[in-house]
C-alpha cells in the first residue's frame, strides 16, 4: 500500500497521476475527497482526514509501505515553526508507530550556513522524518514556476511582476509537475534504503529580466520585472491575505540568495525535470490568463 498526502496539490496531484499510470491503487488522505477528480475516486483508497490529527493518521498509514509526504502550503501561518513542526511531527511519529518502511517529501533545506526562510523549517523537517526510521528520500526544490499563478493580475495590468532579487541573477525555475512525477517514481521504487536527498531544479536557471522577455513572447504582452527590496517583497503580499511571518520568511530567504546563496539546496543527485519556463508558460500560465480575462476576474 502507498499513502499519498496532499494529492489535490500542484505536487501531490503530479504524484498521484504518476503512481495511478504505473497501475497502482494508492491510498488518499485528504480533507475534501470533492476537489478529487471523479477518476480518482474510482482508482484509489479515500479517507477523509487532516494530515495534523493524529487520528486521521494512524488510520491512513495502517499497512502503508511507502508514503509521500508534503507540508500543504498556507499563506498566513503566524509561527513558520510551529506551522511546520504542527505537520512534520505527528506525521513521523505516526509513520514511526505504523512501521512505514519508506518516505518520500519534498524539501528544499540542506543545513548549510546561511540558509534562511523557508528552507530552516525545511530543513528541521527532513530531520524529523528522518528520526521516524524509515529510509527517506527528500525531493529539495528550487523555484517553483508556479509562483508566477500568484503573480498574474499585476503581469496581467502593470506588465510587471516583482521579486526581491537582481535583475540578472539566474534562477532554477522549475515546474510542480516535474517534481512531482520524481517523487512519484520514488514512491513506486521499493528496492532503494538509506537516507538522501535529491535535487529538482529545472532545465535551466533564468535571470527574472529573461523570464520577462519569455512571458512577453507567450502572453503577447509587454512584461517586464521590477527589483525590489524585502521589506517592499513583504509588504506587497499582505493585501494577499499572506501573514507577516511568511511574508517575513520569504523576505528572508530572498535576502539570502541575493547575498549569494544558491536557491535550490544541494543534493547528492539532480532529478530530470526537463519542462522549460516558456513550455510551462505556454500550457499553465497562458491559458490561466486568458480564463481569467474571459470571466472578468483576472484578480481572483
Amino acid at each position: 500500500m502507498l499513502l499519498i498526502t496532499t494529492p489535490t496539490g500542484n505536487t501531490g496531484r503530479a504524484v498521484l497521476d504518476t503512481v495511478l499510470n504505473a497501475g497502482e491503487t494508492p491510498r488518499l488522505l485528504v480533507r475534501d475527497p470533492a476537489r478529487l477528480d471523479p477518476a480518482v475516486l474510482e482508482r484509489a483508497e479515500v479517507i477523509r482526514g487532516d494530515l495534523r490529527d493524529p487520528a486521521s493518521l494512524e488510520k491512513a498509514l495502517s499497512g502503508v509501505e511507502g508514503a509521500f509526504f508534503c507540508v500543504p502550503q498556507s499563506p498566513d501561518p503566524d509561527d513558520m515553526d510551529a506551522y511546520y513542526g504542527s505537520f512534520a511531527q505527528p506525521f513521523a511519529a505516526a509513520a514511526k508507530a505504523a512501521g512505514v518502511q519508506r518516505l518520500v517529501a519534498i524539501s528544499g533545506g540542506d543545513g548549510r550556513a546561511g540558509n534562511r526562510g523557508p528552507g530552516v523549517q525545511l530543513h528541521q523537517l527532513e530531520q524529523t522524518l528522518n528520526a521516524a526510521g524509515a529510509a527517506t528520500r527528500f525531493v529539495r526544490c528550487g523555484y517553483f514556476m508556479e509562483q508566477f499563478l500568484w503573480m498574474l493580475p499585476g503581469i496581467a495590468y502593470g506588465g510587471m511582476f516583482a521579486l526581491p532579487v537582481a535583475a540578472d541573477l539566474p534562477l532554477p525555475f522549475v515546474a510542480a509537475r516535474d517534481i512531482g512525477h520524481n517523487a512519484g517514481q520514488f514512491l513506486l521504487d521499493r528496492t532503494w534504503t538509506g537516507q538522501q536527498a535529491a535535487a529538482a531544479h529545472g532545465p535551466e536557471r533564468l535571470s527574472c529580466d529573461h523570464a520577462a522577455q519569455i512571458a512577453s513572447d507567450v502572453l503577447g504582452l509587454p512584461v517586464r520585472f521590477q527589483s525590489i527590496s524585502a521589506e517592499q517583497y513583504a509588504a506587497s503580499l499582505t493585501p494577499h491575505g499572506v501573514s507577516f511571518a511568511m511574508g517575513q520568511s520569504l523576505g528572508e530567504m530572498f535576502a539570502a540568495i541575493s547575498a549569494g546563496r544558491d536557491m535550490g539546496a544541494v543534493a547528492e543527485t539532480e532529478l530530470p525535470c526537463p519542462t522549460t519556463l516558456r513550455e510551462w508558460m505556454q500550457a499553465v500560465l497562458k491559458p490561466a490568463l486568458m480564463a481569467a480575462n474571459a470571466v472578468g476576474n483576472i484578480n481572483s
